[in-house]
């Protein structure tokens, strides 16, 4: 999928990855395809509100017309979409366990 990179949005995933601890030999496309998996990993119902907002640079009010649901459920949806990605981010980005 071809996203197109805005700067901001591009500021603020990175900001979000450097609250992870890095990997020794992460690189950003590493981050980003890891951001590109955990989004595409969504169930549909946050993917489409995810992709509407931020990849397509709608306004809440835009993205409730679309998908025909209210400002507040399309919040609460791109609230919990977030909330997984992050974890999704954090699980794939988490240093690896070594067994002893």
């Amino acid at each position: 999928m071809g996203w197109p990179l805005d700067p901001a949005v591009l500021e603020g995933v990175d900001s979000r990855l450097e609250q992870l601890s890095a990997q020794t030999g992460d690189t950003w496309e590493e981050k980003l395809q890891v951001l590109r998996a955990c989004v595409e990993s969504l169930p549909e119902q946050y993917r489409k509100v995810v992709e509407l907002r931020y990849f397509h640079q709608r306004a809440v009010r835009q993205v409730s017309e679309v998908l025909q649901l209210s400002n507040a459920a399309v919040k609460k949806r791109l609230q919990r979409a977030r909330s997984r990605v992050l974890d999704c981010i954090q699980r794939k980005l988490a240093p690896a366990e070594v067994p002893l």
